[in-house]
């Protein structure tokens, strides 16, 4: 798994992971009690409220950029080594983090008086809020949702573009056909997160850019706080669904979820298993080629009578090359593996 593209995919997932801990975790209280309980936390919420969501789209416009390199120009030396992607990586963590330091930087916590018409009676409330400028809400529309959809639908056109182009000529080659599908899967996954996050996010980009709020709260105050709320989860909801379309998209995932989670009672993954899966493709390389040899092995000593000879003459029973054929069938994996297909 300590390939450029996993690289990519676990920084996402950590990205999502922040935004879980340090964002969600503190603002839905604020969102559904228009009261802040956290004090100086305020400046995290903020900053990481901006800055995993920017890792995430760039995360995803490289990956796509090196889908397309991989696709259309397949010959070419893949733009996304080990070192790249670390490099990338941290550019992107770079460029995020500047996004996201003014906003944390403006917020404040400050203190506001909410009137209860029930009651008649006002109590004192806390906010964690930055002073509202337009440009700055227009900035991240175009930096979190409108650069990377162009960037995207660019790529994924020029993919599909290619795939239909090659489809023909990967039909008469086995090989390159198996190939073919390789990478079909991983543009399939990768445009599955891409399609999720842009439906998630559109709602809260169109609410905050075109300053919807002010509508809402003019028509009816408790309708729009309600409204908002739905905004706010359907668009912090989009890092749930990475790691079922991981689960769902990938077998080498889902070894690694059965071997992660073998401790529940309804989950058989044996380190043996896990260790003979497709996860380590070197091992089943060798032991396709262990078993192949086998086979030939076999079939030697059956034209013998299953009788050998050294140089002195003696019989000895035929050696026994064959691996263990059960360890073939990983209780990890949901079928035999016995070919491994190049990690793209």
């Amino acid at each position: 798994m300590h390939h450029g593209f996993n690289y990519f995919l676990f920084n996402m997932a950590f990205a999502d992971l922040m935004i879980a801990v340090f964002n969600v975790g503190t603002s839905w209280t604020f969102n559904l009690y228009h009261d802040w309980w956290y004090g100086d936390i305020c400046i995290l919420t903020s900053f990481f409220g901006i800055a995993p969501t920017t890792v995430s789209v760039f995360s995803m416009m490289s990956l796509s950029w090196d889908r397309c390199q991989a696709v259309v120009w397949p010959l070419r030396k893949r733009p996304l080594s080990r070192r790249r992607s670390l490099i990338a990586i941290v550019v992107i963590w770079m460029i995020s983090t500047a996004t996201a330091l003014p906003f944390a930087f403006a917020a404040t916590v400050n203190e506001y008086y909410l009137y209860n018409a029930l009651t008649k009676k006002a109590s004192i409330r806390h906010a964690c809020s930055a002073p509202a400028h337009p440009i700055f809400d227009h900035l991240l529309f175009l930096i979190q949702y409108a650069l990377p959809l162009f960037v995207l639908s660019f790529t994924f056109a020029r993919i599909a573009w290619a795939f239909r182009v090659t489809d023909v000529a990967s039909d008469s080659n086995s090989k390159g056909s198996n190939h073919t599908r390789a990478k079909s899967k991983a543009v399939k996954m990768l445009a599955l997160m891409v399609i999720t996050f842009m439906f998630c996010w559109l709602p809260y980009h169109l609410y905050h850019t075109f300053e919807l709020n002010s509508l809402m709260e003019f028509n009816n105050p408790n309708i729009g706080k309600y409204i908002y709320l739905g905004i706010y989860w359907v668009a912090m909801s989009s890092s749930a669904y990475n790691p079922i379309i991981y689960c769902f998209a990938n077998e080498r995932f889902r070894i690694g979820f059965r071997f992660v989670f073998r401790w529940l009672p309804m989950i058989n993954c044996r380190r043996e298993d896990y260790e003979y899966s497709q996860l380590f493709p070197e091992k089943l390389r060798s032991m396709a080629i262990s078993l192949k040899l086998g086979v030939v092995r076999e079939k030697e000593q059956k034209k013998h009578n299953g009788k050998t000879y050294n140089s002195a003459g003696f019989t000895r029973p035929p050696c026994d090359i064959m691996p263990d054929r059960r360890r073939i069938r990983s209780t990890c994996s949901s079928r035999t593996q016995l070919t491994v297909e190049n990690d793209i």
